[in-house]
């Protein structure tokens, strides 16, 4: 049973580390993505602000510590809750170092772009099944493995599509 820090967007990873272990959870999803500018100076919130700022530029130095914290807790870190896309694949390689060294399998990555209703549906599943493609050799690279994640306003809206997606690759 883990725990998603997306959703403690006012406490420290000590207290979040806390809170997990104490409400008798097994692991936790990390959250590891940039403040969007927008969000700067704004109040904590879920998609916004977090005060365990943790970022794809600063997770790989952050890394050792952050392993230490949740094993000394009892927890793991069971997967990396990111808003990279399959395009990013320097983001998704510091995401990948960083799972690694956290002893994380796991790293969430979106399909390439949003879905604008002017690119063809084709063309759209094509572009993501080779982003997505290119993007599992970087986290395979790294001994971790990356998960397509299921998003609104994407091609991978639904279970089914994101099944289409990635049924040609290796589970």
């Amino acid at each position: 049973l883990s725990f998603t820090t997306v959703t403690t967007p006012d406490l420290t990873l000590p207290e979040i580390v806390a809170l997990a272990s104490r409400l008798g959870y097994d692991g936790v999803e990390l959250r590891v993505r940039r403040t969007p500018e927008a969000s700067r100076g704004l109040p904590y919130s879920f998609w916004g602000a977090h005060r365990a700022d943790i970022t794809p530029d600063n997770f790989v130095g952050e890394a050792p510590a952050i392993a230490r914290l949740c094993r000394e807790s009892g927890l793991v870190v069971c997967a990396i809750a990111s808003n990279e896309t399959a395009l990013d694949l320097d983001d998704v390689a510091r995401l990948s170092e960083g799972a690694a060294i956290c002893g994380c399998p796991l790293v969430r990555i979106g399909a390439p772009r949003r879905y604008d209703g002017q690119t063809s549906y084709h063309a759209l599943y094509l572009e993501a099944a080779d982003a997505f493609g290119r993007a599992l050799e970087v986290t395979s690279a790294h001994g971790v493995r990356g998960l397509l994640e299921i998003h609104g306003g994407t091609i991978a809206i639904s279970a089914s599509m994101a099944f289409r997606l990635i049924s040609g690759f290796s589970p």
